[in-house]
């Protein structure tokens, strides 16, 4: 039977169109003709071509390593290890595995020949996988570039050495000061970033004056200035340290380098001066900034006062509470004694000029008010001389006023009051006005001159004066004779004496009342003229009979009320009445005088 029999060959392919006679005979590999389950047979034994020994096609994987073929060539194979394990030295594709190949052989041990730690199958040496198939490391000599600062494994370098003193650590970072190892250029580097300590942070030992506070310094400004805050000892300056700092927050006046308070630098470092509140005691007395005493309160008016000298009297200045004033000078009447007392009205002083009178008290009733003498209108009442004091307000046409005499408004001043009815100045009894400031009227008891005869105060029209104020009895002007005597007859028992030695007078005294007496050229009279006298008889012949002479006298006249006087030698309270040689009846007061009233 003919058949077209088409014979594949790994790597080879090819027909024929020669006629194969195919026999059924028992097929034998390596006889050069395919049998039954044969892919091929090409008659030789050799395992490393096409055709196995098995009379498959060849092929990677089949664990049969061909030899027939060249690089480039199709079939071509490095190795065939029968599996399809990429991480052995066989690939999958029958090459030989190598370091770069992408596959990570597994085969192979650390330390062993072809050992792969990494293989990431490119040919950079700067990743984690070098070009040897081991992973990068700091100090493989190589510097990887695929990772940014910051990022875990990055390398700033790598000189492949474990040599921290060159430009590269063995941290494959660059070396740097602060690193905490000691490289080029570097004095110190402790790594701490402390700069306070013996290393500073720009890898120098530390040193007073470096501008770095380190320990055991107490400032460093870094520089060599003793006059600014920090000295150039790295200690800060001071109050008291004897420099004087003239920059900065402590500047100073002055530094004495003492704590001596009390001269001319003060422990603040201030320059001492009056008013500070210190006493300097540095000075003797008189010389320039000399100072008694320094309160520092600057007040003039305490025992220190402002120029720092104790107060005293007479300094010009007022200590207060111990002076009442300082004018500074000695006069004793200027208004300030030398002793600081200030003069004033009331201290018993008369001030020069100022007061005209000083009883020391303050009392406005007596002769000096004020310092100036009392008078009427200063508006105080002078005991024992002035009834009133309105000052301004006295007043005389004012009812009620205080009169400007320092009076009080009174019945008789001529000023018609609340409680006056009338007023005319006068204290007559006889005239329109009474002395009582009321209107006369018949029945006052006082005779109207010109109006009334007279006027008994009763309303008894029967008696010697009737109520139109008529006299029902004789008045002085039926008694006074023209001629300045008066003979007084009442039924010839009444006469005048001897020679005409006795004058007898007769007035008025109230509407209604008459007074009699009598003038004696012959007898003195010590007080005043008054007296009546009817005759004269010897002393002893005196008999007490007033009342009823009185009465007979009077009774006379028309009146029934008498009453009498006398004194004298006979110092009798009433009149006598003596028996003359003639036989009448008289009235006499020894050798002095008497009188008698006569009244209704």
């Amino acid at each position: 039977m003919n058949r077209l029999i088409c014979i594949f060959i790994l790597g080879l392919t090819g027909c024929s169109t020669e006629q194969v006679v195919v026999r059924e005979t028992e097929a034998t590999c390596g006889d050069g003709e395919l049998g039954v389950g044969e892919l091929c047979d090409d008659g030789n034994e050799d395992p490393g071509d096409a055709c196995t020994n098995d009379c498959q096609p060849a092929r990677c994987g089949d664990k049969v390593l061909r030899t027939d073929s060249q690089m480039g060539e199709p079939g071509y194979e490095e190795c065939d290890d029968g599996n399809e394990n990429d991480s052995d030295g066989c690939l999958s594709e029958c090459l030989e595995s190598f370091c770069g190949d992408g596959f990570l052989r597994s085969d192979r041990g650390e330390g062993q020949p072809n050992y792969e730690a990494c293989d990431d199958g490119n040919d950079l040496d700067e990743d984690a996988c070098t070009t040897e198939c081991v992973h990068a490391r700091c100090g493989d000599g190589i510097r990887r570039t695929d990772r940014g600062e910051g990022d875990p494994e990055f390398e700033a370098c790598d000189d492949g050495n474990q040599e921290d003193l060159d430009d590269c650590l063995t941290n494959c970072q660059p070396h740097r000061c602060g690193d905490g190892i000691l490289g080029p250029g570097e004095g110190c580097d402790d790594g701490n970033g402390d700069p306070t300590d013996a290393c500073t942070n720009s890898c120098f030992p530390a040193r007073c004056g470096d501008g770095l506070l380190q320990e055991g310094e107490r400032c460093d400004d870094g520089n060599a200035i003793d006059t600014d805050d920090c000295l150039s000892n790295c200690v800060p300056a001071r109050c008291g340290d004897g420099v004087v700092q003239q920059t900065g927050t402590t500047e100073e006046a002055c530094d004495d380098g003492n704590d001596e308070d009390q001269d001319a630098c003060t422990t603040s470092c201030r320059l001492a001066y009056c008013g500070d509140g210190i006493l300097r005691d540095d000075l003797d007395a008189g010389a320039p900034d000399h100072e008694a005493c320094d309160d520092g309160n600057g007040i003039d008016t305490d025992v220190c006062l402002t120029n720092c000298t104790i107060a005293r009297c007479g300094d010009g200045r007022i200590w207060f509470g111990r002076e009442e004033c300082d004018d500074g000078n000695d006069d004793d009447f200027d208004g300030c004694t030398r002793d600081c007392i200030e003069l004033r009205c009331g201290d018993g002083e008369i001030w020069e000029g100022v007061e005209a009178c000083d009883d020391g008290n303050d009392l406005n009733n007596d002769a000096c008010v004020n310092c100036a003498p009392a008078q009427c209108g200063d508006g105080f009442i002078q005991d024992g001389v002035e009834a009133c004091d309105d000052g301004d307000q006295n007043d005389d046409l004012a009812a009620d006023a205080c009169r400007t005499n320092c009076r009080e408004a009174v019945c008789g001043d001529g000023v018609i009051d609340s409680n006056e009815i009338c007023d005319d100045g006068n204290n007559d009894n006889d005239d329109d006005c009474l002395a009582s400031c009321t209107a006369a009227f018949c029945g006052d008891g006082f005779v109207r001159d010109g109006v009334e005869q007279c006027d008994d105060q009763n309303d008894d029209d029967d008696d010697s004066c009737n109520n139109q104020c008529e006299s029902n009895g004789r008045t002085c002007d039926e008694i006074n004779h023209p001629n300045g005597y008066s003979v007084i007859i009442v039924e010839d028992r009444v006469h005048l004496g001897p020679d005409d030695t006795h004058r007898v007078r007769c007035r008025v005294e109230n509407p209604g009342r008459i007074r009699l007496w009598e003038t004696s050229d012959f007898d003195i009279l010590r007080f005043d003229d008054i007296g009546i006298f009817a005759g004269r008889g010897p002393y002893n012949q005196s008999v007490r009979a007033v009342p009823e002479n009185h009465q007979r006298i009077c009774a006379a006249l028309g009146y029934d009320q008498s009453r009498g006087q006398a004194s004298g030698v006979n110092s009798s309270t009433e009149a006598v009445i003596h028996a003359d040689m003639n036989g009448f009846d008289v009235v006499g007061a020894g050798d002095d005088w008497l009188w008698i009233e006569c009244w209704n």
